[in-house]
């Protein structure tokens, strides 16, 4: 009877060691199919990642390119500007140069005109 007994614990320990060792398996098989899930949304992750890396880098070289661009457009305006400046200045003194002919002139006409009128 004991033998017996015995013989039947052993059976329903193996019977729960088989069931357990079945639910271990499901965990390892879902492990694996979740390793595998995982991995490939690494991998998509890894080239969006690129992908943004490579987008950054594109805004980047075109921003330095604009940002050059526009420096050298405000350089050139900028001479430009002095450059009028200058010939403002170049104009105005010729101006002030014609007035003071001009009054020189008129001043002898005056006295011209006083000699003549007496």
């Amino acid at each position: 009877y004991e033998t017996g007994r015995k013989l039947e614990q052993v059976v329903e320990e193996n019977k729960r060691f088989k069931a357990a060792n079945k639910n271990l398996q499901n965990e390892i098989v879902g492990f694996r199919e979740d390793i595998e899930k995982n991995k490939s949304q690494r991998e998509r992750l890894e080239e969006l990642l690129a992908e943004l890396k490579k987008q950054i880098v594109e805004g980047w070289v075109s921003d330095v390119a604009a940002q050059k661009e526009s420096a050298e457009r405000d350089s050139q305006i900028l001479e430009d500007i002095s450059s009028l400046q200058e010939k403002s200045k170049e104009r105005e003194q010729k101006l002030t140069d014609i007035t003071d002919k001009l009054e020189g002139e008129l001043g002898l006409l005056v006295s011209f005109l006083d000699n003549v009128a007496s």
